[in-house]
Protein backbone atom coordinates (compact mmCIF):
# COMPACT_ATOMS: atom_id res chain seq x y z
CA UNK A 1 0.00 0.00 0.00
CA UNK A 2 0.99 3.28 -1.07
CA UNK A 3 1.94 6.36 1.55
CA UNK A 4 1.95 9.78 0.38
CA UNK A 5 2.30 13.26 1.30
CA UNK A 6 3.36 14.36 5.03
CA UNK A 7 3.07 11.27 6.39
CA UNK A 8 5.47 9.49 4.08
CA UNK A 9 7.98 12.08 4.70
CA UNK A 10 7.46 11.72 8.43
CA UNK A 11 8.02 7.80 8.09
CA UNK A 12 10.97 8.35 5.98
CA UNK A 13 13.09 10.37 8.32
CA UNK A 14 11.98 8.27 11.31
CA UNK A 15 13.29 5.21 9.39
CA UNK A 16 16.32 7.24 8.39
CA UNK A 17 17.17 8.46 11.76
CA UNK A 18 16.72 4.73 13.68
CA UNK A 19 19.08 3.22 11.22
CA UNK A 20 21.59 5.96 11.95
CA UNK A 21 20.64 5.97 15.21
CA UNK A 22 21.51 1.87 15.56
CA UNK A 23 24.13 1.37 13.06
CA UNK A 24 26.06 4.23 15.21
CA UNK A 25 24.96 2.22 18.51
CA UNK A 26 26.34 -0.61 16.64
CA UNK A 27 29.67 0.78 15.71
CA UNK A 28 29.11 -0.19 11.86
CA UNK A 29 28.47 3.68 10.90
CA UNK A 30 32.17 4.35 13.13
CA UNK A 31 35.62 2.74 11.70
CA UNK A 32 38.86 2.21 13.99
CA UNK A 33 40.96 5.21 12.54
CA UNK A 34 38.11 7.43 12.82
CA UNK A 35 36.29 6.54 16.61
CA UNK A 36 39.26 8.42 18.42
CA UNK A 37 38.11 11.89 20.06
CA UNK A 38 39.35 14.77 17.54
CA UNK A 39 40.56 18.04 18.32
CA UNK A 40 37.64 19.87 17.62
CA UNK A 41 35.28 18.09 20.28
CA UNK A 42 33.01 14.28 20.02
CA UNK A 43 34.52 11.64 17.76
CA UNK A 44 35.05 11.83 13.83
CA UNK A 45 32.27 9.83 12.91
CA UNK A 46 31.68 7.95 15.88
CA UNK A 47 28.26 8.11 18.21
CA UNK A 48 29.14 10.58 20.17
CA UNK A 49 30.14 13.13 17.40
CA UNK A 50 27.04 15.14 18.00
CA UNK A 51 27.41 16.31 20.95
CA UNK A 52 29.15 19.32 19.85
CA UNK A 53 28.98 23.24 20.72
CA UNK A 54 30.45 26.64 19.41
CA UNK A 55 32.72 26.39 22.38
CA UNK A 56 34.39 23.07 21.12
CA UNK A 57 36.11 24.72 18.00
CA UNK A 58 37.21 27.14 20.12
CA UNK A 59 41.01 26.05 19.06
CA UNK A 60 40.53 26.45 15.57
CA UNK A 61 42.81 28.03 14.03
CA UNK A 62 41.86 32.03 12.94
CA UNK A 63 39.56 32.53 10.14
CA UNK A 64 39.49 28.63 9.39
CA UNK A 65 37.58 27.76 6.61
CA UNK A 66 34.14 25.47 7.97
CA UNK A 67 32.15 23.13 6.07
CA UNK A 68 28.50 22.85 6.96
CA UNK A 69 26.53 20.38 4.76
CA UNK A 70 22.86 19.98 4.91
CA UNK A 71 20.77 19.02 2.33
CA UNK A 72 17.93 16.56 3.51
CA UNK A 73 15.85 18.30 6.23
CA UNK A 74 14.25 21.40 6.04
CA UNK A 75 14.05 21.87 10.02
CA UNK A 76 18.11 20.89 10.52
CA UNK A 77 18.86 23.43 7.99
CA UNK A 78 17.12 26.18 9.92
CA UNK A 79 18.13 24.99 13.47
CA UNK A 80 22.58 24.93 11.85
CA UNK A 81 21.97 28.57 11.12
CA UNK A 82 22.75 29.65 14.54
CA UNK A 83 25.99 27.35 14.82
CA UNK A 84 27.31 29.12 11.57
CA UNK A 85 26.93 32.63 12.24
CA UNK A 86 28.15 31.82 15.59
CA UNK A 87 31.38 30.40 13.64
CA UNK A 88 31.38 33.33 10.91
CA UNK A 89 30.98 35.60 14.64
CA UNK A 90 34.22 33.89 15.82
CA UNK A 91 36.50 35.35 12.56
CA UNK A 92 36.09 31.72 10.26
CA UNK A 93 34.89 31.45 7.19
CA UNK A 94 31.73 29.40 7.29
CA UNK A 95 30.50 27.95 4.05
CA UNK A 96 26.89 26.57 4.33
CA UNK A 97 25.94 23.78 1.68
CA UNK A 98 22.41 22.75 0.90
CA UNK A 99 20.57 21.83 -2.19
CA UNK A 100 19.19 24.91 -4.58
CA UNK A 101 15.08 24.60 -3.41
CA UNK A 102 16.84 25.06 0.40
CA UNK A 103 19.29 28.32 -0.57
CA UNK A 104 16.63 31.16 1.22
CA UNK A 105 16.93 28.89 4.59
CA UNK A 106 20.53 30.27 4.82
CA UNK A 107 20.22 33.11 6.66
CA UNK A 108 22.67 32.82 8.66
CA UNK A 109 24.99 36.35 8.76
CA UNK A 110 28.49 36.66 7.44
CA UNK A 111 28.13 33.12 6.14
CA UNK A 112 28.65 32.07 2.42
CA UNK A 113 26.03 29.80 0.82
CA UNK A 114 27.06 26.92 -1.14
CA UNK A 115 25.23 25.54 -4.08
CA UNK A 116 24.96 21.66 -3.68
CA UNK A 117 22.66 21.57 -6.95
CA UNK A 118 19.08 20.59 -7.61
CA UNK A 119 17.77 17.54 -5.38
CA UNK A 120 18.13 14.77 -7.23
CA UNK A 121 15.19 13.57 -8.40
CA UNK A 122 15.01 9.77 -6.62
CA UNK A 123 11.74 7.28 -7.37
CA UNK A 124 9.46 6.79 -3.65
CA UNK A 125 11.22 4.47 -1.75
CA UNK A 126 8.83 1.83 -0.18
CA UNK A 127 11.33 -1.20 1.16
CA UNK A 128 14.50 -0.34 3.00
CA UNK A 129 16.46 -1.54 0.39
CA UNK A 130 14.74 1.06 -2.22
CA UNK A 131 15.42 4.02 0.80
CA UNK A 132 18.95 3.17 1.04
CA UNK A 133 19.37 2.97 -2.91
CA UNK A 134 17.48 6.76 -3.08
CA UNK A 135 19.60 7.88 0.01
CA UNK A 136 23.06 6.63 -1.95
CA UNK A 137 21.91 8.21 -5.11
CA UNK A 138 21.03 11.85 -3.38
CA UNK A 139 24.71 11.27 -1.13
CA UNK A 140 26.54 11.07 -4.68
CA UNK A 141 24.79 13.93 -6.17
CA UNK A 142 25.90 16.62 -3.58
CA UNK A 143 29.18 15.02 -3.35
CA UNK A 144 29.75 15.14 -7.05
CA UNK A 145 28.42 18.94 -6.93
CA UNK A 146 30.74 20.06 -3.70
CA UNK A 147 33.71 18.12 -3.69
CA UNK A 148 35.19 20.84 -6.85
CA UNK A 149 34.08 23.91 -4.57
CA UNK A 150 35.58 22.86 -1.81
CA UNK A 151 38.90 21.41 -3.06
CA UNK A 152 39.85 24.71 -4.08
CA UNK A 153 43.19 25.79 -1.87
CA UNK A 154 40.83 28.69 -0.90
CA UNK A 155 38.01 27.04 0.09
CA UNK A 156 39.39 24.21 1.55
CA UNK A 157 37.88 23.27 5.21
CA UNK A 158 39.71 22.63 8.32
CA UNK A 159 36.22 21.06 9.35
CA UNK A 160 33.26 19.84 8.15
CA UNK A 161 30.37 19.94 10.15
CA UNK A 162 27.59 18.05 8.74
CA UNK A 163 24.08 17.05 9.68
CA UNK A 164 23.77 12.91 10.44
CA UNK A 165 21.47 12.20 7.73
CA UNK A 166 24.10 14.66 4.69
CA UNK A 167 26.35 11.55 4.33
CA UNK A 168 28.03 13.47 1.32
CA UNK A 169 29.34 15.92 4.48
CA UNK A 170 31.37 12.69 5.84
CA UNK A 171 32.42 11.27 2.46
CA UNK A 172 33.60 14.92 1.57
CA UNK A 173 36.05 15.01 5.15
CA UNK A 174 37.22 11.69 4.28
CA UNK A 175 38.29 12.48 0.98
CA UNK A 176 39.95 16.47 1.60
CA UNK A 177 41.59 13.98 5.25
CA UNK A 178 39.76 17.03 7.66
CA UNK A 179 38.04 16.28 10.88
CA UNK A 180 34.59 16.10 11.09
CA UNK A 181 31.52 16.03 13.21
CA UNK A 182 28.02 14.40 12.60
CA UNK A 183 25.19 16.76 14.52
CA UNK A 184 22.19 16.28 14.62
CA UNK A 185 20.27 19.36 15.01
CA UNK A 186 16.45 20.24 15.95
CA UNK A 187 14.14 23.29 15.82
CA UNK A 188 11.99 23.32 18.42
CA UNK A 189 9.29 26.13 18.55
Amino acid sequence: RRVHGRFHHAMHSAVLLLVCVALALTGVIATPEHDQPSAYGGAHGGADSHMVDANAFADLPARSNILIVAYYQKSPIIALNGLAEELAERGHHVMFATTSDDKHLVSAVGVEWLDAGPPPSTPEAFTLPELFTGEAAYAEAVYAELLPLVSQPERRPALVLFECLSFAGEAIARNLSVPSASLIPHRVE
